[in-house]
């Protein structure tokens, strides 16, 4: 029987989409000097820092904010991006956000994505500010 892992190129869309849903990490562990895209204002680059549900523990004292993974940030094509000619709107992550992505590498996952943002209502508190969930 030939093993099925002979047969995988770990390559998007050959392999099957390996979602996932997380939450926005707090903004201080990945909103830095450092990935500050522009000039004085805040505008911060297309990564954020993800807790991954079923990947992650969600008990800081186990997994620091600051040892989760990097994930890239999607926009849609009717925003473009603004590394093109500067035209388009950056993503507004402030962390806390309920958030739906995939794994480039599929199973491998080891680098996320962000899609999209869940809605939550005013009245729900921020669980980012909270030692642990």
């Amino acid at each position: 029987m030939i093993d099925e892992s002979f047969i995988k190129s770990n390559f998007l869309g050959r392999d099957g989409f390996v979602w996932w849903i997380g939450q926005v990490a707090d903004p201080k562990v990945w909103r830095t000097e450092k990935t500050r895209i522009d000039n004085g204002t805040e505008a911060w680059g297309y990564r954020c820092k993800v807790r991954i549900i079923g990947y992650h523990s969600f008990d800081r004292n186990i997994l620091k904010d600051d040892d989760l993974p990097w994930a890239h940030v999607l926009t849609s094509a009717a925003d473009g991006s603004p590394a093109q000619g500067g035209f388009g709107k950056l993503p507004l992550l402030v962390g806390g956000e309920s958030v739906f992505g995939f794994f480039l590498d599929g199973e491998e996952a080891q680098q996320p994505v962000v899609m999209s943002c869940f809605h939550r209502s005013p009245v729900v508190e921020n669980c980012s500010k909270s030692k642990s969930i």
